[in-house]
């Protein structure tokens, strides 16, 4: 008798769960789990720093261009000033002429 009732508490004991249990609502969530993970915040580093070596590589190539945007203004304004200097020599020189002509005309 001691033998069943031991087997009976036995069983029941590790049975009882399943026989007597209700069904349970289990949520999960995946965001935290997946955030607390060591390989998604080694992924995440690693993003991190291929981002910033990205950035600086634009920086720089940035910078390189505003130089060269620069330099090329700096060379279109000489070249204004000489081809203005051109311009407002060969005016005068017509205007001479002119009144050169015009001198001739009044004689």
């Amino acid at each position: 008798m001691k033998k069943y009732f031991k087997l009976f508490f036995f069983s029941f004991l590790f049975f009882s769960n399943y026989v007597f249990s209700y069904p349970k609502i289990v949520i999960i969530n995946f965001n935290n789990i997946i955030k607390n993970s060591i390989k998604y915040k080694r992924f995440v580093k690693y993003l991190n720093i291929k981002i910033n070596k990205k950035y600086f590589k634009l920086n720089i190539k940035i910078n390189n261009l505003l130089n060269q945007e620069k330099k090329i203004n700096k060379k279109k304004n000489l070249l204004n000033k000489k081809k203005l200097f051109f311009l407002n020599n060969k005016i005068n020189f017509k205007k001479k002429i002119i009144f050169n002509k015009f001198k001739k005309l009044q004689l």
